[in-house]
């Protein structure tokens, strides 16, 4: 659904305009292009939903430098709503340890999923209006570092600054070290996650086969299987069939 900008009822303020999406959320033209090809091979076969969970479980491959491979199911039908305020579903950036554990446990994901997934943070960018309240608590060295970057609030920088690239256990030795972007990164240095942390950082191998089982996990939530009045196969991933 956050692919919509139009919806079944017509609605415009989709998952797109979500707060925790406008502005941050890029590259859903990859997903279209991909849609397109497929439609020309095999229409009317192959949900949106299904492109981005592949889109997903290859570029984990690809960017882990075939370290990480997700055994990812198909089969998903596309929603035909989206609306904005479900994006409050979304932990974001200023979240606490209470607030992520909530959010993911509302999911059916445990404790140490929710410290798997955030391990995704080793790659991607992020808005410099996120995390430059933090700047006092961060490594002062690498908080000066991000401070002469940052021009602006909409500035973008890398999420983690060794590999930014790489899809690594990296990320939780940022978090260690004091050099984790987001509140909800820092978080995670704390005494309720702080052991699973440890071991995501130290121990090889550990995180990339938490982190394949997690995805497939994350993958099933809220799957539509079956075509019907809220289901179907769209033609056009930004929009409903008429």
């Amino acid at each position: 659904s956050v692919l919509l900008t139009t919806t079944n009822s017509n609605n415009s303020d989709t998952e797109r305009e979500g707060n925790p999406n406008k502005n941050s959320l890029r590259g859903l033209e990859v997903i279209d292009a991909a849609k397109a090809k497929i439609e020309a091979a095999c229409p009317g076969r192959v949900s949106c939903a299904d492109i981005v969970a592949f889109a997903a479980r290859d570029a984990s491959s690809i960017l882990s430098n075939r370290r990480i491979n997700i055994r990812m199911p198909g089969g998903r039908y596309d929603g035909r709503e989206s609306f904005s305020n479900e994006t409050d579903q979304l932990p974001g950036p200023f979240s606490g340890a209470t607030v992520l554990l909530s959010n993911f446990k509302a999911k059916g994901l445990t404790s140490d999923e929710m410290v798997t997934l955030s391990g995704a943070h080793t790659i991607g960018r992020a808005r410099c209006a996120f995390f430059s309240s933090r700047f006092s608590e961060m490594d002062p060295t690498f908080a000066a570092k991000l401070k002469a970057q940052c021009n602006n609030d909409d500035t973008n920088v890398d999420q983690e600054h060794v590999t930014p690239e790489v899809l690594d256990k990296r990320y939780y030795q940022d978090v260690i070290d004091g050099k984790a972007l987001f509140t909800s990164d820092a978080v995670l240095n704390s005494a309720e996650t702080i052991k699973q942390v440890t071991e995501n950082a130290k121990k090889a191998g550990a995180w990339e086969r938490k982190f394949e089982r997690a995805m497939e996990n994350l993958g099933k939530i809220g799957v539509k299987t079956k075509a019907d009045k809220d289901a179907e196969i769209r033609k056009v991933c930004w929009k409903v069939n008429n």
